[in-house]
Parts: structure tokens; C-alpha cells; sequence
């Protein structure tokens, strides 16, 4: 049996669409584990309505606690062998879980891995034989992110054991997740289709400048910082492609402290730029050594030096046309 979990928060105008997209999945033996996480909408009643559908949902009401504690929630009830996480504002195809599962189950794997609708993930084989393999997937070996959720994944659940999403981290923590789960998977496997339709969230001048973006970007940083804890079972280019992971989180979130003028945050980033060595973390031996080394010098020269470094990338596609 495959257990489907889905945090559902005031989002009365999409449950029912992914529910409906469950239910009528060509693999029938699924249980449906939806959490409403304290929702103040309409989504609470839409979920009992649901329920009485049919005999595979199940519904918990609990008090706003977060996207990762409803998925830890729903893994803590969880009675399948398998697991996948959908979110509550996306569908899938009608195919998503038989596809995932004859896959894994066909390759003895512990984790199966799907395009998103649309998206070709650039994975360089069907079967990835060992958890740097995987690990190169999830991160995208470290060129797209295409593939750092958990929705497009069905996990095997007696892997998962103890492992559950951290619920301090806003930004991040479906990829840690991922990553930790990895650690402990003999191999795995991907299915070249786009199974699963991903919503993109619009973004907007005024969310980019929330503080709020802020908070959740600097726990974004501690998500990296965490999957280097333990990578004694990963090879050398894998661990450097977490170390790049983890240096580029420092980057992005100096951005949004800049966008939201956060003058003192610019200044403690460049500050962990600067001592990432400490985490055994070589920037010359980084994906972009000469960026994160003017950060590590602090504000003032960092802007100037993007500023130049953005003038120069413009001149040069000017000049290719």
C-alpha cells in the first residue's frame, strides 16, 4: 500500500482538484492522509465533506504548526509501505503512483524520482546506484533546482525510520529532507515522465521585500549547513556539490536581506562567507570562487563587485548579438 500525504492550509480552492487527481489513480491500494494545519477558510469543511467520499481518506484537524509538521504528522500515521507527499495546491496524472512504484519495485530501489508536468529533470540515468547518485539528482548536480521537493518522489517507508522534516526550517526543508533520506538508500530510480503538475507560486516585488522572506532564507543556510553533518557515505564531488549548495544559500539570502535593507544581516552574511572555512569549505575550489571571495570582504565590496560583474555579462551580450 502507498500512503499519500497532503498538509492542507486555506486552500479551498484547490483541495478538491487534488484529492479528485488521487482518487482516480490507476493504483487503487492508497490510503489518503490529509492534514488541515489549522486552515481558516472554508478548507476544514472541505476536508470532512471529503472524507466521506471515500474510505481511503482520512482527515486530522490540528492547530497551524507548518508544512513540516503536518508531513511528519502524516508519516507518524502513515500504514504503507510506501510514502509520497503531494501538496495540497497541485495534481497529478493518473499514472503518478503506479509508474512510481513499478519503478522502484522493478529497480529494488528505495526512492523513485518523476519529471514534473512539463519539465524534464536532467538526470543522467533511470537507476542511481548509490546515495551520492541520488544526492546529485535532488541538488541537480548543482546546475538546476528543479528537483529539490519532495512531491515528485515516492520513498520506501522503512528507510525513513526516525527521519522527519525539521520543523525550525521555513525554506529548504523538503530538500533536506530528501537529502538525509538519501544517505541511507542502497540506489534509486527515476521515471522519465512528467507525472506531477507543480503550481509555481507568483512572485512579487512586495514578497520578495517581506521580512518574513528574510527569516526563511537564513534557515535555508542551516538546511545546507545540516546535510554536511554526516557525508561519510558520499564521494568527494558530492560533498562539494552540497559545499556549493550551501555557500550559494549564503548568497541568495544576502540578496533578500539587501532587497528589504537589512543593512546588519548584509554584514553577518559576509561574515559567514568569510569564515565558511571553518566548515572545511574551500571557496576557491567553489562553483564561483571570485563571487563568494568579494562577498567574504563585505558589503560595500561585494555590491561593487556584482555591479561590475553584471556590467561586464551585459557588455558581452550586447557584443554576441
Amino acid at each position: 500500500m502507498i500512503s499519500v500525504v497532503i498538509p492542507a492550509y486555506n486552500v479551498a480552492s484547490t483541495l478538491e482538484r487534488c484529492i479528485r487527481s488521487m482518487l482516480i489513480q490507476t493504483y487503487k491500494d492508497l490510503e489518503i492522509i490529509l492534514i488541515d494545519d489549522g486552515s481558516t477558510d472554508q478548507t476544514p469543511g472541505l476536508c470532512d465533506k471529503l472524507v466521506h467520499e471515500d474510505s481511503r481518506i482520512k482527515v486530522v484537524h490540528q492547530p497551524n504548526s507548518g508544512v513540516s509538521a503536518a508531513r511528519n504528522k502524516g508519516i507518524e500515521l502513515a500504514k504503507g509501505d510506501y510514502l509520497c507527499f503531494v501538496d495540497s495546491d497541485d495534481f497529478v496524472e493518473p499514472d503518478y503512483l503506479q509508474r512510481l512504484l513499478h519503478s522502484i519495485t522493478s529497480a529494488n530501489a528505495d526512492i523513485a524520482i518523476c519529471d514534473p508536468f512539463g519539465k524534464a529533470i536532467p538526470v543522467k540515468e533511470g537507476i542511481l546506484g548509490s546515495p551520492s547518485e541520488i544526492i546529485d539528482a535532488i541538488l541537480g548536480y548543482g546546475k538546476t533546482e528543479i528537483n529539490q521537493a519532495v512531491w515528485n518522489k515516492l520513498f520506501r517507508k522503512e528507510v525513513i525510520q526516525n527521519l522527519r522534516f525539521a520543523t525550525d526550517i521555513f525554506l529548504g526543508e523538503d530538500t533536506l529532507f530528501g537529502v538525509e533520506f538519501a544517505k541511507h538508500c542502497k540506489r534509486g530510480c527515476h521515471v522519465s515522465k512528467g507525472l506531477y503538475h507543480y503550481e509555481e507560486p507568483t512572485a512579487s516585488t512586495a514578497y520578495r521585500s517581506d521580512p518574513k522572506l528574510l527569516k526563511k532564507y537564513l534557515t535555508y543556510i542551516e538546511s545546507r549547513k545540516r546535510m554536511l553533518m554526516d557525508t561519510s557515505m558520499l564521494n568527494a564531488a558530492t560533498v562539494q556539490l552540497i559545499k556549493n549548495s550551501y555557500l550559494k544559500s549564503i548568497k541568495d539570502s544576502y540578496f533578500v536581506a539587501r532587497a528589504s535593507n537589512q543593512k546588519e544581516i548584509q554584514r553577518q552574511l559576509c561574515r559567514q562567507m568569510a569564515l565558511s572555512k571553518s566548515y572545511g569549505i574551500s571557496i576557491y575550489k567553489s562553483a564561483a570562487p571570485f563571487t563568494y571571495f568579494f562577498m567574504g570582504l563585505g558589503p560595500k565590496v561585494f555590491d561593487l563587485w556584482m555591479l561590475l560583474y553584471g556590467k561586464y555579462h551585459g557588455l558581452l551580450k550586447r557584443l554576441r548579438r
